[in-house]
């Protein structure tokens, strides 16, 4: 998983690795939208803590007509931070969602294909082996197996439309 600063820090060089990946671009669209909303609200979040603190450091000095006009605009406040903070909660977790689908960096030698069919042979070690009989992938062992059941896994629609 790439960590979130460096992907902030460099759309160009992810939007550039998506291309070549046959990724959909959209996936670093829909992150940068999610990151940008999530900072936002933070800042406004801390924003409001620090005035809350600051009134709750000076209300003691505060007589107590103007602590009665103090009261109900802190506790209204301190609403708008809670229903801010469940928005962060909830943008925190939709963008880490998007960061997952978003595959590491090739290494800058390894050629870029259209699909994984035009994909070449860099190197190969050993002699290649022959079997008589039809060789199984992984996926089709663990399902023979019972181990793996990929109709039962519910997957996002990014990841579907990735096979």
């Amino acid at each position: 998983m790439l960590d979130v600063s460096f992907i902030r820090k460099n759309p160009e060089i992810i939007r550039v690795m998506l291309k070549n990946r046959n990724y959909p671009e959209e996936l670093l669209d829909r992150f940068l939208e999610k990151d940008n909303e999530w900072r936002t609200l933070v800042d406004i979040v801390n924003q409001q803590r620090k005035t809350r603190n600051d009134v709750a450091h000076s209300v003691s000095k505060l007589d107590e007509e103007m602590k009665a006009r103090v009261f109900p605009e802190m506790k209204k406040l301190a609403e708008n931070i809670a229903k801010t903070e469940s928005r962060i909660e909830e943008l925190e977790k939709d963008r880490n969602e998007v960061v997952l689908l978003i595959p590491n960096i090739p290494d800058s030698t390894v050629p870029v294909g259209a699909c994984y069919d035009n994909n070449c042979c860099v190197k190969s070690y050993g002699k290649e082996r022959t079997f008589d009989f039809k060789i199984k992938d992984h996926i089709q062992i663990g399902e023979d197996l019972d181990i793996i059941d990929f109709n039962r896994v519910p997957r996002s629609p990014e990841a579907a439309s990735m096979c």
